[in-house]
């Protein structure tokens, strides 16, 4: 599991740190609008993809990125300002984890599970949906604490449909 979440930290990390020294007017990378890439990536992999109506902040920048080698779709929600950010993964392939997270049931009653590994900045949510595993995360430090953090991030899970 930590292997998986590190690369999906970093990945947005890197390009994050990368694109701002490069060039500061894409703080995500080389994104693409969220509908735009939404549409490739379901047209591609024939698989409809669930994006959040609710979201805990407001976001400065957003964008998305198909990712064909690995077959899924990222979507990040980043404001500039407070530097907080929202990143919404479907992967085509199933993904397991080494260790199990905690039982997390959806207000449309399905199963999820909080994946909340202490030593990364981020905790996500992990849910199945038509066919595609999604990985949700926010980062932890903008946030109180984990119980508000989850409870926002519960909030962005159960807006998906």
């Amino acid at each position: 599991m930590l292997n998986l979440l590190m690369s999906v930290v970093l990945s947005f990390s890197l390009i994050h740190e990368q694109e701002i020294e490069i060039d500061p007017n894409k703080p995500l990378g080389d994104v693409v609008p969220i509908e735009e890439a939404i549409s490739n990536f379901e047209e591609l992999y024939d698989s409809k993809v669930l994006s959040p109506k609710y979201l805990p902040f407001e976001p400065t920048v957003s964008g998305g990125y198909v990712d064909k080698t690995e077959k899924k779709i990222r979507i990040d929600y980043l404001n500039e300002k407070d530097n907080k950010t929202l990143s919404v993964n479907a992967h085509v392939d199933d993904i397991t984890f080494d260790q199990d997270g905690e039982d997390l049931k959806l207000k449309n009653g399905q199963r999820a599970k909080i994946l909340n590994d202490k030593s990364i900045g981020f905790i996500f949510v992990y849910f199945k949906s038509n066919g595609l595993t999604y990985l949700v995360g926010i980062n932890r430090s903008k946030y109180p604490n984990d119980e508000v953090c989850i409870e926002e991030l519960t909030k962005v899970v159960n807006s998906m449909n």
